[in-house]
């Protein structure tokens, strides 16, 4: 067999042969054909869609119907609108297709409208591989064939854990150890690495009690959200230095709301003035209550358990208000938990259940690193295995990090997220890598 280059995409044709109840796609389609189709396209581990008839381009997660309808049932002219729908659906899940190879299995009716034209155009490079495979049984042995290959060397090699330990270790010691090439980036080399995390430096400067550091690092996540951070925890740190008990809950909840917007918009802290004044008086009602739970204690006194957190954090009150609005999030529910820790030195028991919060920049890092093959899912598919991922990987590595947090995804989470934004970001907007870490001789975007 000829060296085989893995695709980053796949579109499988359906086929006239469907189950009679409503299914997900990928189970509606029932023909031995299709099934030799959808094992092999699940065999890759990349992102794969159904052409479809009736619906265009088809995620195989989706219910739907059984239905009639074939493309040879449609005029020329019909099948070339269906091209240019599916070139559309298929935009908005992939908005950049240049350079990448995407193999089409389907007959040459699905192809010959307009799609594969399309699929070029956006620079993309197009496969058939069974495009001069004759007849179903010879199309199935050629399934067969690649489905039983798996020990071969020319079958793409999946992700491994001890890579992903690697490379987190690579990281973590890199970040905190102070490693990365920053002088590349253009940036002062030498300096700590809580100089480069807002909450870490601003806390630090402060000098405040551990309580009083938790009370700043809660409101001030809170509003960490489509921020420049630096700016943001910067402003709250201003703010917290002339008015320490804008931080403080019973004073917080005895303010009227529009009083309290005034404060935070004339320090900078907020952005959205409404919503954000509105979240910070909940949350400083919340903690005034007097009501001891899982978030109270940990900023109290310093102690909690990271799930019990997690979950206090989505708890609402008797009018089914959110008791602490806009810490709840899958993103900055962790992060929170990871603050209160470290910078603020709270003792939180099994801190190492808490995910790496995947953003943008964690999750650039994390396919350009080769650590999954998650490149072109749609983030609630490739969110939960980059996070199992790297928790598989940091059990694995001994990884540093600050106390309290040390050797765990709260350790790797920010490190991991600076590389992504520092690092591939960098070499995304120069479009040649320009070293910034051991872990960028990994790197699978400019191989």
């Amino acid at each position: 067999m000829a060296s085989w280059q893995p695709p980053d995409l796949v579109l499988i044709g359906c086929v006239k042969t469907k189950r009679a109840a409503r299914s997900a796609a990928k189970d509606l389609y029932s023909s031995p054909l299709w099934r030799s189709r959808r094992a092999y396209a699940e065999s890759l581990g990349v992102p794969w869609y159904i052409l479809s008839a009736l619906h265009g381009l088809l995620d195989p997660d989706r219910r739907i119907d059984p239905y009639e309808l074939a493309l040879t049932d449609l005029r020329t002219s019909a099948r070339r609108a269906w091209s240019a729908r599916v070139l559309a659906q298929l935009k908005r899940r992939v908005p950049s297709m240049r350079d990448k190879l995407i193999e089409i299995h389907a007959g040459a009716t699905y192809i010959d409208c307009g799609l594969e034209e399309g699929l070029s155009d956006a620079g993309a490079a197009v496969h058939r591989p069974l495009a001069a495979i004759a007849g179903i049984g010879h199309q199935q042995a050629w399934y067969r064939e690649r489905l039983n290959v798996h020990a071969r060397v020319d079958q793409p090699p999946s992700p491994s854990r001890s890579h992903a330990a690697r490379i987190a270790k690579l990281i973590a010691d890199d970040f905190y150890g102070g490693g990365l090439r920053l002088a590349s980036r253009r940036m002062a080399p030498g300096q700590p690495w809580r100089d480069y995390m807002p909450e870490v430096a601003v806390v630090h400067r402060l000098r405040a009690t551990d309580r009083a550091s938790r009370l700043f690092l809660t409101f001030i996540a809170a509003l960490d959200r489509a921020r420049d951070a630096n700016q943001l925890w910067s402003a709250g740190g201003r703010l917290f230095e002339r008015s320490p008990e804008s931080f403080d809950p019973q004073h917080v909840a005895g303010l009227e709301v529009g009083a309290l917007s005034g404060v935070l918009k004339a320090a900078r802290v907020s952005q959205r003035h409404g919503p954000d004044s509105d979240a910070w008086h909940r949350i400083g009602k919340s903690l005034a209550s007097g009501r001891q739970s899982p978030v109270s204690r940990v900023i109290d006194d310093g102690t909690g358990e990271a799930q019990e957190l997690l979950r206090d954090l989505k708890s609402r009150d008797n009018d089914g208000r959110a008791r602490f609005p806009m810490l709840r999030g899958p993103k900055v529910g962790p992060m929170w938990v990871r603050m209160m820790a470290n910078p603020g030195r709270a003792v939180i028991d099994r801190i190492e259940t808490i995910p790496v919060a995947v953003d943008v920049q964690v999750r650039r890092a994390t396919e350009n690193l080769g650590v999954t093959l998650t490149r072109g899912l749609p983030l609630r598919k490739a969110k939960p295995v980059i996070q199992q991922t790297w928790e598989s990987a940091v059990s694995e590595a001994d990884i540093a990090g600050p106390a309290g947090i040390e050797g765990t995804c709260a350790a790797l989470d920010p490190a991991l997220w600076f590389f992504g934004r520092h690092g591939c970001g960098h070499c995304r907007k120069a479009d040649e890598q320009v070293s910034f870490g051991r872990a960028c001789d990994f790197c699978v975007r400019f191989r």
